[in-house]
């Protein structure tokens, strides 16, 4: 009697079947509509990622990056490849979500945010006795919150270590989150920086730099989704830099008001250099650096 294939067996066929019938059809690496919406279809029922409202140009670019790293011609083939491999699933996650980034990224900009935001936050901070908040929203390997942290230490000029606000760090990629728990980089990562800034925050063991842990204890790192879990509130600052521009409009709007939810009256909304305010919350905040994208919450 013929032993009938196993389902491992049956999607391996069909796995081979997509190679060779798609191979010869198509001339490079491609990725239509439909097998978009499949791929993300299958992301959100095995892994829970909803990535209905980032835009479409930016997903199709990540999910043409993965065709071409494995040398496949159609979206496809990628799906059955994901469908089988947790791991590549989580790659692509990461390239969605924007996982690179780098220390002191738009450096006038921190500059400007340091006079205009931290500064005046941590003397009100010194005054009132009342403990700083801030939010980096969208961390990615933990690049931006270091960084907030480091601006934070710079701008208190001698003030005690109790004033130095916690920051919470969230993203919604494991793979990023880990990155920033370890707090380990590499040479590319601080190319921003100067010797003096090295040296001072970081410690070296072999080609890695680790973050110092005056800098790395202030930060909190944690999993969380902008797009559909509660804010974090009584927020003193939130940096939200380079995560509206890969989400559409109404999810844009979305995060703007839960945002907006999270800071307290007179607190600090820092956007990326490309980014603004929509609309209907321009009358919610006031600019405090147009071009630095720096605002305040009305009270």
């Amino acid at each position: 009697m013929d032993r009938q294939p196993t389902d491992a067996e049956t999607d391996n066929r069909q796995w081979l079947f997509v190679i060779m019938t798609t191979i010869s059809s198509n001339s490079g690496n491609h990725v239509n509509k439909q097998e978009i919406e499949d791929i993300l279809s299958l992301i959100q029922k095995e892994h829970n990622f909803d990535f209905s409202r980032y835009k479409r140009a930016s997903i199709t670019r990540s999910i043409n990056r993965r065709l071409k790293h494995h040398h496949l011609r159609s979206g496809q083939q990628y799906f059955f490849l994901i469908r089988q491999d947790p791991k590549e699933t989580a790659r692509l996650i990461s390239d969605i979500t924007v996982e690179y980034s780098f220390f002191f990224r738009d450096k006038n900009a921190l500059k400007d945010l340091r006079h205009l935001a931290m500064e005046p936050l941590l003397k009100q901070k010194a005054n009132d006795k009342d403990g700083l908040r801030a939010w980096c929203a969208g961390c990615a390997g933990g690049e931006e919150a270091y960084t907030l942290s480091i601006c934070f230490f710079e701008a208190s000029k001698g003030l005690p270590d109790k004033y130095r606000p916690v920051i919470f760090a969230t993203d919604v990629d494991e793979n990023s989150l880990r990155k920033a728990q370890m707090a380990c980089y590499q040479d590319k990562s601080l190319s921003e920086l100067s010797p003096h800034q090295i040296k001072r925050y970081f410690h070296r063991r072999g080609h890695n730099y680790y973050v110092e842990d005056f800098i790395k204890k202030h930060v909190c790192i944690g999993k969380h989704n902008i797009l559909t879990d509660p804010p974090i509130s009584r927020l003193d600052l939130i940096s939200c830099r380079n995560v509206l521009i890969y989400l559409q409009k109404e999810a844009q709007e979305k995060t703007l008001e839960l945002i907006h939810y999270g800071i307290k009256p007179g607190g600090f909304l820092f956007l990326g250099r490309t980014e603004n305010l929509i609309d209907k919350m321009k009358n919610k905040f006031e600019v405090v650096s147009q071009e630095s994208r720096i605002f305040r919450k009305m009270a």
